[in-house]
């Protein structure tokens, strides 16, 4: 009967060891799930906001512009205006701890059926709008756990979005 006593007795500190030993792999487990997770979302957000930008770059409305003393008159919104769209969705919608200022996007270009590229004012309907956005999505846990590692990743991992849709 002692003697199953003092063996319980020793086996006291196990579960503490034991735990000691699971909890950094738990946390490893749940960190990385969250930023896969956030990953995933901010690809989504990156994707939807090229979406949409070419989706208000095809609008066909008529917009008056006045340069100088001239004042001309276009049937789609300005490459600026399709920039700035995807750069406010992004802006407001995408998870991160800095700035956006991973965050490249290139004025949209309009290119025709045989993949010629257009000025605004010859971008007829049937033409086609192309919307790109380049983002180097930074890890908000495992950045400096990469960074012992490797130096692939030092600049984040890049997500890129492209988008094209025919005018209207």
């Amino acid at each position: 009967m002692l003697n199953r006593f003092l063996k319980i007795k020793r086996q006291n500190g196990a579960s503490l060891v034991e735990f000691s030993i699971i909890l950094p792999l738990l946390l490893l487990l749940f960190f990385g799930i969250f930023e896969w997770g956030v990953f995933m979302y901010d690809k989504a957000v990156l994707t939807n906001a090229t979406r949409e930008g070419a989706r208000a770059g095809i609008i066909r409305t008529e917009f008056k512009y006045t340069i100088g003393t001239d004042e001309i008159t276009l049937y789609h919104p300005l490459p600026s205006t399709v920039q700035e769209e995807v750069k406010n969705i992004c802006n407001e919608q995408m998870i991160s701890l800095n700035s956006n200022s991973n965050l490249i996007v290139p004025l949209p270009t309009y290119v025709n059926l045989d993949g010629d590229s257009l000025d605004l004012v010859d971008a007829k309907k049937g033409d086609f709008i192309k919307v790109v956005a380049n983002y180097n999505f930074d890890f908000l846990f495992f950045s400096n756990l990469l960074s012992l590692f490797t130096d692939t990743y030092e600049n984040g991992i890049p997500i890129n979005s492209e988008t094209i849709m025919r005018l209207e």
